[in-house]
């Protein structure tokens, strides 16, 4: 334990209330009650020690709570664009939904895991199935001429989990959520939620960006060209 630091702050702080405000009160309480100085001297230096002890650990608390602040992960995001169709799956129904999401981070560096999906139906929030994107998934829209292929490799939980997202960086990319009890026709993407954790297991949820595309296939910086 270096306790030579907290002396030497500890003194000059001491010093400095003695010499400062309780000088002051010193010469009023002598002058009102006409008793030497030697017993409010005793009192002054007790509540100076008092205030000097309460006002160095004030400070260097705000210090590490500032240090803990600065080294912790600070995420943030929104879901992109998606894609909703039917479960490829000839054995299920319901709706399969391809999200394009993008993960912020302004504090330390982190892994990112523990994803999760869900979707509003009749007023009742439902977890989806994530499933691995394939090696090459091609999906086709309104305004899009002909179909976009999308790569397994870009599964965001598959990036974020192995490579930490930087101070002042962020991740794009792929997830496959399957609601096998939500029909296409009634699927409402702007229920969609996206939540993570961060290194520390605290928990983020993000929605939709502002400028989101509804079941537009669509490139993104970040994802890849070709497999």
């Amino acid at each position: 334990m270096d306790i030579g630091p907290f002396i030497v702050a500890f003194g000059q702080d001491w010093i400095t209330l003695m010499s400062g405000v309780a000088s002051v009160i010193l010469s009023i309480l002598s002058a009102v009650t006409q008793r030497t100085q030697r017993r409010w001297f005793g009192i002054a230096a007790l509540v100076c020690f008092v205030f000097a002890s309460a006002r160095i650990w004030t400070t260097e608390h705000h210090k590490w709570l500032a240090e803990v602040e600065h080294n912790l992960p600070l995420l943030s995001g929104g879901i992109i664009a998606t894609n909703h169709h039917p479960i490829s799956d000839r054995t299920r129904s319901g709706t399969a939904v391809l999200l394009i999401v993008e993960i912020r981070n302004e504090g330390a560096d982190s892994l990112v895991d523990s994803f999760e999906v869900t979707a509003e139906s009749d007023g009742v929030r439902t977890l989806g199935e994530l499933h691995h994107v394939p090696k090459s998934l091609s999906l086709s829209g309104p305004k899009y001429k002909g179909p976009l292929v999308y790569y397994g490799k870009d599964e965001i939980f598959t990036k974020t989990a192995l490579d930490p997202i930087r101070r002042g960086s962020k991740a794009v990319g792929l997830i496959w959520a399957w609601f096998p009890k939500i029909a296409p026709q009634t699927f409402d993407v702007k229920s969609l939620r996206v939540s993570c954790a961060d290194i520390r297991r605290k928990r983020y949820t993000i929605g939709l960006e502002k400028d989101f595309m509804p079941s537009q296939p669509m490139y993104v910086p970040g994802l890849s060209t070709g497999p």
